[in-house]
């Protein structure tokens, strides 16, 4: 009986004892579950960094202290002494959708920044309202040499300003909806839009501001 007992208790011991082949199988599948998730954190992770657009809550309401965090304070000092009449409007003009869909790291809804004018340095473009008359428009401001400078790009009368919003335009060939020809542009271009509907893209040529019609 003592025999049985002894053979029966270490027939258990050894089921519980791992068999070579057994644990080499588990330590192989253990370090290549291992290596795909640190391969997949570093794509996730370069995938984050390289995406131009912010994601953005739809919900989220926004107030004007996020121009803070994207205009320039120089921009926004030029703006408050040279062209005071022209407001910088809050953000709850816009619906909710229009305002984030604007929204990238480098541009809101009614802000945009590129070397628009061609000098090879950056220029901020503001789409203002002047409270006097409810006119909108596009204003470009920019660093020269001898000082910045404000040039109003175009206005439209009685215009609301939650139907519009402006963007950068990287495109060196631009297309007019009107002329078969491209046109050929120096520099960014800004793309007036009026949601879902129509759309110019305004660009510097020879001393002055131009635009294409894309859509209508």
């Amino acid at each position: 009986m003592r025999c049985i007992l002894i053979f029966f208790v270490l027939t258990l011991l050894s089921c519980g004892e791992d068999q070579p082949h057994n644990r080499k199988m588990y330590d192989d599948s253990v370090k290549e579950a291992d290596s795909v998730a640190r391969n997949d954190s570093i794509t996730h992770a370069q995938l984050a960094a390289s995406s131009k657009v912010r994601k953005v809550d739809t919900s989220t309401v926004y107030d004007s202290s996020i121009y803070l965090q994207y205009i320039p304070d120089k921009i926004l000092r030029y703006r408050s002494e040279k062209i005071p009449e022209w407001k910088l409007l809050s953000p709850d003009h816009w619906e909710k959708y229009w305002f984030n869909k604007y929204l990238t790291d480098s541009s809101l809804v009614n802000f945009a920044e590129g070397d628009f004018n061609c000098d090879g340095s950056k220029d901020y473009a503001l789409m203002l309202l002047d409270d006097r008359d409810d006119q909108l428009g596009v204003w470009v401001i920019s660093d020269q040499p001898d000082g910045m400078a404000a040039e109003l790009v175009m206005t439209l009368d009685k215009a609301s300003p939650m139907q519009y919003g402006i963007a950068t335009v990287n495109e060196k060939t631009i297309e007019d909806m009107y002329d078969s020809m491209p046109v050929r542009i120096c520099g960014k271009g800004i793309d007036f839009e009026k949601f879902e509907s129509a759309s110019r893209i305004y660009y510097y040529d020879n001393g002055e501001y131009k635009f294409v019609q894309t859509s209508d």
